[in-house]
């Protein structure tokens, strides 16, 4: 399901005042023209939305795994939140305890960090680097003109510079008004930097 990674953040868009040593890196990933995701937003808020997939057609068998990996990961057709991160942070710690060899880094750390998985790496140098590694799904703006979100791209056009938008696997946890069973299978609207 990658498709690519987006690196978002400070030290990719010129933002930041001293030497850069955090790295934003979102984690693309895509289903296959067989299986449609669609967005359902919620009527309390803008900010957090489900994703719920359906297999529209038969699929290969080379694309078979991404049928199963999502009904593993899915709750009722809603794609969870908390099983795409853990599932993202198990690819992590499975690489990390092979221990890689990388020329120039003497030592690997990785901790959870919300939705996103951060590896600090410490060189030679000892110069630390920290990355935080995020799975996303992207969507094209074109998703929000028939929802209440396109009263807020009206009123910034800013937003409308990028063409696209990610939902992030991070649960509201009380930040909106929502159902517990809703905020469970949340995902925060973001738009990209």
């Amino acid at each position: 399901m990658y498709e690519r990674d987006y690196k978002t953040g400070s030290s990719y868009t010129d933002l930041r005042i001293s030497e850069a040593s955090e790295y934003d890196i979102d984690i693309v990933l895509k289903t296959p023209s067989e299986i449609r995701l669609e967005v359902e937003f919620f009527e309390a808020t803008r900010a957090f939305s489900k994703i719920k997939w359906s297999k529209v057609s038969d699929l290969s068998e080379n694309k078979m795994e991404v049928l199963k990996f999502l009904q593993k990961n899915s709750v009722d057709g809603y794609v969870d939140p908390v099983k795409m991160t853990s599932w993202l942070q198990g690819l992590i710690d499975v690489y990390l305890k092979t221990e890689p060899i990388i020329p120039g880094v003497k030592l690997f750390k990785n901790t959870q960090s919300g939705p996103a998985r951060t590896i600090e790496l410490v060189t030679n140098e000892d110069y630390t680097i920290h990355i935080d590694l995020v799975p996303v799904f992207m969507f094209s703006n074109s998703v929000l003109v028939e929802t209440p979100i396109k009263s807020i791209l009206d009123t910034y056009p800013a937003k409308k510079k990028k063409s696209f938008w990610f939902l992030v696997p991070k649960q509201c946890r009380g930040e909106e008004k929502l159902l517990a069973s809703d905020c469970k299978l949340s995902w925060r609207c973001v738009s990209p930097k």
